[in-house]
């Protein structure tokens, strides 16, 4: 879902228990209740089941998280109740012709009881343009955050268009946020490569620049390899500049 994803670009995938009840047909409606989480983004011993306030690193004793969603052709919207965090309300829409396609997103979160994890305030805007040419494939995403407080975080992932393999629009944490990113992907026969640059700032102290290098191909029905080289440059000393190498080679039994 757009703020519980499993994120599965390491090792271990985030995971989530709880108990879920769905009904599928042309309208797709969710309702379900999380308590416990798993995985690379939980914190510490990622492979037991925490309860949620243990993996936002929290004394305090929450219930988890209660979960609505309704989902019809091209539009989705997210309901989310995280017990004294947040509300958040999340909302997509697309459409397409021929080759282009285009998707809109707003995202809604506020604070709620005693608001352990501060004061949430966010309205983020986000667009999202992708065009098909034979074997090319080529995207434009945005965001803006319009509200007093940083983009709302998620466990694991996060739903926002201009998310990177380290940098999205939650990550700068301040209001004015604002991202860009442009993606051009080759694809052949057994794989695709692809190239993504982005941009990721306020207008106060934050301006990181991201390009990724990725590479991915399906060997046989069974063994796939991924590969990702990532460039972090920093203009405005928030951090120091790095590199990120991820390689993976895929066995499915």
């Amino acid at each position: 879902s757009p703020h519980m994803d499993s994120d599965d670009i390491r090792m271990l995938p985030n995971r989530f228990e709880g108990a879920v009840i769905s009904y599928e047909n042309k309208l797709h409606c969710i309702v379900a209740h999380f308590s416990k989480m798993a995985g690379w983004e939980s914190g510490d011993d990622i492979a037991r089941f925490k309860p949620f306030y243990e993996v936002l690193g929290l004394n305090e004793s929450t219930s988890g998280v209660d979960l609505f969603a309704l989902e019809y052709e091209g539009a989705a919207l997210w309901l989310y109740h995280i017990d004294e965090i947040a509300n958040i309300g999340y909302l997509e829409y697309g459409t397409e012709w021929d080759s282009l396609s285009l998707t809109f997103q707003f995202d809604r979160a506020k604070s709620i009881g005693e608001a352990y994890m501060g004061t949430i305030d966010s309205k983020t805007f986000g667009l999202l343009a992708e065009y098909t040419l034979k074997s090319y494939d080529f995207s434009f995403s945005f965001n803006k955050e319009l509200g007093s407080t940083g983009s709302m975080w998620s466990f694991g992932g996060g739903p926002f268009f201009t998310s990177m393999e380290h940098l999205t629009i939650d990550t700068i944490g301040t209001k004015n946020a604002v991202a860009c990113c442009c993606t051009a992907v080759y694809n052949f026969n057994k794989g695709s490569i692809g190239l993504s640059y982005g941009r990721f700032m306020n207008r106060e102290d934050f301006h990181c620049n991201e390009t990724d290098l990725f590479f991915e191909m399906h060997m046989n029905d069974h063994i796939s390899i991924e590969s990702v080289v990532a460039n972090i440059d920093d203009k405005k000393g928030s951090y120091d500049d790095f590199n990120i190498y991820r390689f993976y080679v895929k066995m499915r039994y």
